[in-house]
């Protein structure tokens, strides 16, 4: 709709960019939404990691343990909605980051420890997108990608191996 809308190409450039995601036309003027947003982010996660890890030990134990659960779950989606919002609204949308990084993250720190699976993933998730981004401009000849694509590039096998790996068949779905 907002293609079909747009008065003019560059409101049609616009709208495909912000589609495919890309840092191609990052401002310094946009760069503290995303840092503070980033920052604020990761210290929620640092400061909350004892209760992600009792919410891995299942709902019982965690309630158990004096988590609200459903309040905990709540207000999480809430503040992560919000922080998502605030990169994708300069970015784009940027896909899969959010899946293949936690995943490897957990693989290469062999731990269940969410403080430490949230440091590394913080790490790696800039080092992925870096590496997402040098590709995206340099790896075509003179045509620059949009890094979304990079990313679903990678993202898409790396989906359907969790799902084989997991024994997803798709039946009830």
């Amino acid at each position: 709709l907002l293609i079909f809308l747009a008065k003019s190409t560059e409101g049609i450039a616009a709208v495909y960019n912000w589609q495919m995601g890309s840092i191609a036309a990052a401002q310094w003027k946009t760069l503290p939404v995303s840092v503070l947003s980033v920052s604020l982010g990761a210290l929620v996660f640092m400061v909350r990691y004892q209760d992600f890890n009792l919410i891995m030990m299942g709902e019982d134990e965690a309630t158990a343990l004096g988590l609200k659960v459903n309040r905990f779950r709540l207000l999480m989606a809430l503040f992560i909605t919000l922080v998502i919002a605030s990169l994708v609204s300069v970015t784009g949308i940027i896909g899969f980051v959010g899946l293949i990084v936690p995943h490897m993250a957990r693989f290469l720190c062999r731990t269940s420890n969410n403080k430490v699976i949230f440091s590394y993933s913080v790490i790696m998730g800039a080092i992925f997108l870096i590496w997402a981004d040098a590709i995206a401009r340099s790896g075509f000849g003179a045509a620059e990608l949009p890094i979304g694509i990079i990313t679903a590039f990678f993202g898409g096998p790396f989906f359907l191996y969790l799902m084989i790996k997991k024994n997803y068949s798709g039946e009830g779905v």
